[in-house]
């Protein structure tokens, strides 16, 4: 499945299927439930596991969202069972909390107990059990800001507050060989663009100048006038340099433009302050950061914290991002803007914004969860640093959970979903050379490695602590449930069921809803036959597993 929302509505739709099929009850109430589960199932709004590292129910979650049998129940003006099973039995199934709570309910309601059990799934983790691995050719002994990798020159290159043994904050790997620069950066690097093997860095340097550029195997000092300054952006497009010069002492920014092959920077306008990221996008240099006013000649142009210059014109574009930005990205047809999230009176949350081609700007996430917890209220814990597409889908990389530690997440559904547990801020997203995902950041050691969780224990000897790739599934076999050949007769069933569509099986497993291994006799002829027969009434899973190692599963019902 693309998402655990694909998976859940999908388990709900087949669930609902089932039940429709029984014709053991037709009474008004359960035909309008059935209705709201369909539903339900449409709007795919499901709980998140927000506390277990294991796949496991929750009846109503942190954000007040209830479970599919948690719905039916709030739907028939049960809210008083709903909260009880919520305040007591909140991560339990259905067959583990007693039974006197749930079977008057169902009985009233137009169900049997084992079909409320048939309706409810577990919840996948907030942070999926995959692997990390450090990037090993070069271990940064600090934070890094901005990593990338350039597919046509083979650097990995990364920019930081660290040193490497030649003293330098800027350091690109090419196929193992570490290269450091003679004429080393001394400071903190915060950005960097690379064109034709040479490399413009922008950040706080010893030379109090904020943008370098290598010559050969030295970086030269990019001066602009007499002014001292430090850079936080830099960006190109074709042979030209964009760049900001920060002057501290007027918490002022001017942007620049400059060929390469130049050292004299052209200025192009100016703010009132920090700018975090320069894009060029379709004839336009856009800035964002933290400003409120623009200057272009001598006019002043009021902002919020985006401006672009389109070629001549200034815009705001009519941005409606209401927090600081610390970055842009170009997708496709989309514009995206990220930056700090902002909270309205609702507590509903807008962390990325994106202006389409007809000149309107849509709010990217329709939800707030995952951004903002009831229980702990909003933080300044909600900020957005990076955003990178990877494997046609939007990652997004910053701090991004108050309740710890999910700061790499994915869009789908227009939600934030958790991809992995860092327990500092994810600063810069990209890929290596083998095409996995890399971040980068300050990753610090605790007793659970460098993930929020114990079953996250990073799977490599070297502590991750700066920049890792997302290697592969810790189960090593990934299953493809979305395109199942796997097929089985009577369902329900009452005493045997026929397996059919897979073919060379070399074992076949039946587990409850708990996960757990059932004895189910397997009678192996030109059909495989399973014996449930001593099962008791409920959801089962049937298990194929096939001579390439690869299983195939399928729910089932045993009713009796």
């Amino acid at each position: 499945f693309s998402s655990p929302e694909d998976r859940i509505q999908r388990h709900l739709i087949e669930a609902h299927r089932l039940l429709s099929q029984n014709a053991n009850s037709t009474s008004e109430s359960r035909v309008a439930l059935l209705s709201e589960l369909k539903q339900y199932a449409e709007k795919r709004q499901f709980p998140k596991n927000t506390k277990h590292s294991i796949q496991i129910p929750y009846f109503i979650d942190d954000f007040n969202t209830p479970c599919a049998v948690a719905n039916l129940m709030l739907a028939n003006n049960s809210d008083d069972l709903a909260y009880t099973i919520q305040d007591n039995y909140n991560y339990r199934y259905i067959k583990e909390m007693p039974q006197s709570l749930v079977n008057t309910w169902a009985s009233e309601a137009g169900f049997e107990t084992w079909e409320l059990a048939l309706i409810q799934p577990a919840y996948d983790p907030k942070c999926p059990p995959v692997r990390w691995i450090p990037e090993n050719d070069f271990e940064p002994n600090g934070p890094v800001h901005h990593v990338n990798f350039n597919s046509e020159s083979e650097n990995l290159c990364m920019a930081g507050a660290f040193t490497s043994e030649n003293g330098s904050c800027f350091v690109c790997v090419n196929n193992g060989v570490v290269n450091d620069f003679e004429g080393p950066l001394s400071g903190e690097a915060l950005d960097f663009v690379e064109i034709e093997n040479r490399f413009f860095v922008a950040g706080n340097f010893s030379s109090d100048r904020g943008l370098a550029m290598s010559i050969e195997q030295a970086f030269v000092p990019v001066g602009t006038g007499n002014n001292l300054y430090e850079s936080h952006a830099v960006t190109y497009d074709d042979r030209y340099i964009y760049f900001d010069a920060y002057l501290s002492g007027f918490d002022s920014s001017i942007v620049y433009k400059m060929h390469i092959d130049s050292t004299v920077p052209q200025q192009l306008f100016s703010v009132n302050g920090k700018v975090n990221d320069l894009l060029i996008d379709r004839e336009m240099v856009i800035a964002a950061g933290l400003f409120s006013k623009a200057y272009l000649l001598e006019n002043t142009f009021p902002c919020n914290n985006f401006i672009a210059l389109t070629p001549s014109v200034m815009s705001t574009m009519e941005c409606s991002f209401q927090g600081e930005i610390f970055t842009l990205s170009r997708v496709e047809d989309l514009l995206y803007v990220a930056g700090d999230c902002t909270f309205d009176s609702t507590d509903t949350s807008s962390c990325i914004i994106a202006h389409d081609d007809i000149g309107n700007w849509h709010d990217v996430l329709d939800s707030n969860r995952f951004m903002y917890n009831p229980m702990w209220g909003v933080t300044d814990y909600n900020t957005i640093y990076d955003l990178y597409e990877y494997k046609d889908t939007l990652f997004v990389g910053g701090v991004l959970d108050n309740s710890g530690g999910s700061n790499l997440m994915y869009i789908s559904d227009s939600q934030l979903v958790a991809s992995a547990c860092f327990n500092q801020p994810v600063r810069s997203l990209s890929t290596n050379k083998n095409g996995y995902l890399l971040c980068a950041g300050s990753f610090t050691e605790n007793t659970h490695g460098a993930y929020y969780g114990a079953p996250y224990h990073l799977n490599s000897t070297t502590s991750l602590k700066y920049v890792a790739f997302k290697a592969d599934y810790l189960t090593g076999v990934e299953e493809e449930l979305s395109d199942n050949p796997l097929r089985a007769f009577p369902n329900p069933a009452s005493t045997e069921i026929r397996m059919e569509g897979i073919a060379n099986t070399t074992a076949v497993n039946v587990y409850d809803i708990t996960g757990k291994r059932v004895d189910a006799p397997v009678h192996n002829s030109s059909t495989i036959v399973i014996d449930v027969s001593n099962l008791v009434s409920g959801i089962y899973v049937l298990e194929a597993e096939l001579q390439d190692r690869s299983k195939k599963r399928m729910e089932f019902v045993v009713k009796r």
